[in-house]
């Protein structure tokens, strides 16, 4: 059974559902499903997760004025324990990632690493938003909490090319 509910709200939309069990079917305690069954919707806000891969070009894990994003590099987000979810993003021309519409939650990411580059230091320095995130070996991120309709703009990557003057 599919039911559309709509309703005057500040972002109006139509939610189609399907029920749990068919219609017909017996709930136990509970009477049968029909199509004329009214339902509750919550609609919770929406979470991003995202921010910025950037050729660190002095290897020392932080975001120096100059230091230009990389295109095409492939995000994979995952869960708050580390398994991958399925979805993945490339950056885009100046460097920047977003996973859009997620659920509240904890979310971790992991950068995957082009050829001829190396992930620099994670955790450099005092502020968060502008340091490295990933492991030097996994490309991986902590993971963070997204409380609900929040949107986490600190997860980043510094890479090097991979050469001697790459060094930390």
């Amino acid at each position: 059974m599919t039911v559309t509910i709509s309703a005057a709200v500040t972002n109006v939309a139509t939610v189609t559902c399907t029920a749990c069990v068919p219609s017909g079917d017996v709930i136990s305690g509970q009477s049968q499903v029909t199509a004329g069954d009214q339902a509750i919707v919550r609609v919770l806000p929406l979470c991003g997760l995202g921010d910025f891969v950037w050729f660190d070009a002095n290897a020392n894990g932080i975001q120096d004025a100059g230091e230009a994003g990389i295109s095409n590099v492939t995000v994979r987000l995952l869960d708050g324990s580390g398994n991958a979810l399925g979805p993945t993003v490339t950056t885009d021309a100046n460097g920047k990632y977003l996973f859009a519409n997620l659920v509240a939650g904890a979310y971790a990411v992991q950068f995957v690493t082009p050829t001829g580059y190396v992930l620099t230091p994670a955790d450099q320095g005092a502020d968060d938003a502008k340091d490295s995130d990933a492991d030097t070996t996994t490309g991986k991120t902590p993971p963070v909490t997204l409380a609900a309709g929040t949107t986490n703009l600190t997860l980043d990557a510094g890479m090097c090319s991979r050469n001697p003057r790459c060094v930390w």
